[in-house]
């Protein structure tokens, strides 16, 4: 039984009594002053090690992100909130140091591709966003990089230095091992959705992992590249970055189409074109795993129909209900103990006989929404009420969590 109304006072307790202690890290990071400091010269290869120290610290902390933003202390997004991790502010010198050398250590390290892009200069950067991952000793970090009213800013995502285990997600045993077993499979269209943030990287990763492990070869289409995978035996991953190694996730997904691979990993379904491409290619022998930027299955399915015209809607929802495989739905919900995030995942799996429950989802959305009651399926709000349930979250964000199903 969980005790939610005595635990709230029992926490407040306790973290009020620590509250200073997650950002007053100044003597743990007493280098990172040292690089604040004006008068402190830093080569390159110091700010690669100086950064590798601090991130894995942080990641050892549960930290999402670092930003650096011109005229700001540099603020780190922990479990608890984003808060300093130094007294010092930065100028919007010390932001461009980073970000060129970030720039120039890109796949340096990890053997992945170097771009031909050139790095606009600190006083001519303009209207020039930056999106790209970079190699440090011991981990990967996503970089975007910015202007702002005070400069410059860059955040840098903390990535995992490799695949988690599809066990290690957060998904209900039963539903990783329905998840393998489509994963498996010569045709179909996988996609994993939620809101920024939400972990939709880490899982892909783990499914491109996973499919590489059994011996398949994976073309990835990725903006950034994130995630490197070893070679070390079994199936082969070919990695491709948007505007390096193709123009549009349309056209790299004809591209890859006849590259012989078994399965495609879309970072992103962005458009019509995109999504008919996708889903062809899910019908006539290979395996589409994409991501999109929407809320449980029903908020999944809208998000394709917005896509098109009002009047085709009907003729893609059939399309859609054949092609299908599977929507693994997610959000990351800050824990009650403050240690860390959870997941909170919803899985539909496409069958034969639920296309025409897809098909009537216009004039009948509440049946999808009953079939995710159903055994083999996983319901968001489910994984919601369990999660609260075990004391992991609080009534609060169950409720900001809720949506329909």
């Amino acid at each position: 039984m969980c005790l939610q109304p005595i635990l709230p006072l029992i926490l407040l307790l306790s973290i009020d009594a620590m509250e200073p202690v997650p950002f007053q890290l100044q003597e743990r990071y007493s280098e990172l002053n040292n690089f604040l400091t004006p008068k402190t010269s830093f080569s390159e290869s110091q700010i690669l090690d100086l950064f590798n120290g601090v991130l894995e610290k942080g990641d050892r902390e549960e930290w999402s992100d670092l930003d650096l933003v011109s005229q700001y202390r540099p603020f780190a997004h922990a479990p608890r909130g984003i808060g300093p991790i130094s007294n010092h502010k930065l100028s919007v010198e010390m932001v461009y140091q980073v970000i060129q050398t970030l720039w120039k250590a890109r796949g340096s390290q990890s053997g992945l591709w170097e771009r031909s892009s050139v790095l606009p200069p600190m006083d001519r950067w303009g209207t020039e966003v930056l999106d790209f991952s970079c190699g440090l000793k011991s981990l990967r970090v996503r970089v975007h990089a910015y202007p702002c009213y005070t400069g410059l800013g860059v955040s840098l995502r903390i990535l995992p230095s490799k695949p988690k285990l599809m066990e290690n997600l957060g998904f209900p045993v039963d539903v990783v091992v329905e998840i393998k077993k489509l994963l498996l499979r010569r045709n179909g269209f996988g996609l994993v959705t939620g809101p920024t943030g939400s972990g939709k990287s880490t899982t892909l990763a783990a499914m491109v992992n996973y499919c590489r492990s059994m011996g398949k070869k994976v073309v990835t289409l990725e903006d950034p590249i994130e995630f490197a995978y070893d070679d070390d035996g079994g199936g082969l991953v070919v990695q491709k970055e948007l505007e390096s190694h193709f123009g549009s996730f349309s056209d790299g997904l004809k591209a890859a189409l006849r590259e012989s691979p078994d399965v495609i990993l879309v970072q992103e379904i962005r458009d019509r074109e995109c999504a008919d491409v996708a889903m062809e290619a899910a019908r006539t022998g290979h395996l589409i795993l994409a991501t999109t930027h929407s809320k449980g299955t029903s908020g999944t399915i809208r998000r394709m129909l917005e896509m098109y015209p009002e009047s085709e809607w009907a003729g893609l929802l059939s399309t859609l209900s054949s092609s299908l495989a599977f929507i693994a739905s997610q959000a990351l919900a800050p824990r009650l103990d403050g240690a860390g995030r959870t997941l909170i995942p919803s899985f539909f799996k496409n069958s034969p006989d639920y296309r025409p429950i897809m098909g009537r989802f216009l004039s009948s959305p509440r049946e999808l929404q009953e079939l995710l009651l159903r055994p083999g399926q996983l319901a968001f709000s489910r994984s919601l009420e369990s999660a609260r349930n075990r004391c992991l979250i609080h009534d609060d964000t169950a409720r900001e969590l809720t949506i329909e199903e």
